[in-house]
Formats: structure tokens, sequence, C-alpha cells
């Protein structure tokens, strides 16, 4: 016998048990009041339950079946709505974090067109500067000039701008520009010896190369 069988089988014993015992505490009452047909007719009467029938176990075991049914779709579909809505709140936090990075992005593409716009005249103001560096009596504007200058870098630093001047450090393709090879007995080969012109970059993204000479390692003697 399968278990749903055994669960309506035990569920109709127990509805038969319990109609039972009300049918037999019924009868004990209706019996102390005597001997009188109509008091026994009328406690009889109201003994029974008008529209309740319980000939028919098996009806009521369905209802009761239906009801369950319906209360399991119900509970599938709260599942459902609260994984949609979970599935919601995580499309709506990745979407504010693209939204953040995206404007990020902007804000460094917008600032990296305006200083690479800027860069010529900042290259002609350092070579201006190295100029005046050779003339002594010159020296008082020279030093006006470095100040201006670290005003432009400390400017630069608040956006998250770098300047990229790598001396000595090992060539990085990926933000220097190499225009020369030559023989160094000082500086490691595919170091760099010299940086002709500085590169800058906005955090990972390059704005400008810089521009250096690498050194192919000791001279050959």
């Amino acid at each position: 016998m399968s278990n749903k069988n055994k669960d309506r089988e035990f569920m109709a014993k127990k509805v038969k048990e319990t109609y039972d015992q009300d049918s037999s505490r019924e009868h004990e009452e209706t019996s102390v009041v005597g001997d009188d047909d109509a008091a026994v007719e009328e406690s009889k009467g109201e003994s029974e339950a008008p529209g309740v029938e319980f000939e028919d176990l098996n009806s009521l075991i369905s209802e009761l079946e239906k009801v369950s049914s319906a209360l399991e779709e119900e509970k599938k579909k709260s599942s459902e709505m609260q994984t949609r809505y979970l599935r919601s709140v995580a499309d709506l936090e990745n979407y504010r974090k693209r939204a953040l990075k995206e404007k990020e992005e902007l804000g460094k593409l917008a600032v990296g067109n305006f200083v690479e716009d800027l860069l010529p005249a900042l290259d002609n103001f350092k070579l201006g500067m190295k100029a005046a560096d050779t003339h002594p009596e010159a020296k008082v504007v020279s030093d006006g000039f470095k100040m201006v200058l670290d005003q432009f870098f400390e400017v630069f630093s608040s956006k998250g701008i770098e300047e990229i001047v790598p001396n000595g450090k090992e060539f990085d393709p990926q933000f220097e520009e190499c225009v020369s090879h030559l023989p160094n007995d000082e500086v490691p080969e595919n170091h760099v010896i010299d940086t002709i012109r500085s590169g800058y970059k906005i955090k990972d993204r390059l704005i400008r190369a810089a521009t250096v000479v690498v050194s192919s390692g000791p001279a050959d003697k």
C-alpha cells in the first residue's frame, strides 16, 4: 500500500473515531432526560449537524488534499517571487557598480584629454627652465619658474596624474617608447639611460608614453 493511501486510511479512521465518540456522548446526554419521546426526538434533532455528512470520508480527505495542494502552490509562488526579488536587487547593485565605474572612466578620459592638450606647453616650459639654469644671472627667475612647475604637479597629483620618468629602471613598453639603444657600462641592459620626454598616466590609463633611451649593455672592448 502506498504512503498516500496509508495517510488517507489513517485520516479516515481518526475522523470516524471522533464522530463515534461525539455520537456516544450525545446519546448518553439524551438518555438522562427521561422517557419523554418528544424530548428524545428534540435531542436527536439537535445532535445532528446540518449540512455535515460523514458517510463519504474519502470526499472530506479529498478536500483536505486540495487545500494542501493549493497551499503548496502558494508557497512555490512565494519562493519564486522571493528569488525574483533577490535577483532584481543583485541586478540593481551590479548596475550601480557599473555606473560608478563608467563615471570614473569618463572622468579619467576627460582629465586625460585636457592634460594631453596641456603637455606641449608644459614641455616648452620645462625646456625654458633648463635654458635658464645655464645662466646664473637668471637664477631668481628660474627659481620662480620651478615654484610654478611644482604647483602644476601638485594639481596633477590631486587628479591622480603621475609623471613617468623611468631613469635607471627596466624598460616597460607599456608606458615607455624607446627611440634609441646605446651601450652603457653603468646602466644594465634593457634599462633606461635617459628620459628625453616625460610620460604621463592617470592611474592605470596612459596619457602619453615616455620617450627614452635604453641601454644595450656594456660596450664591447
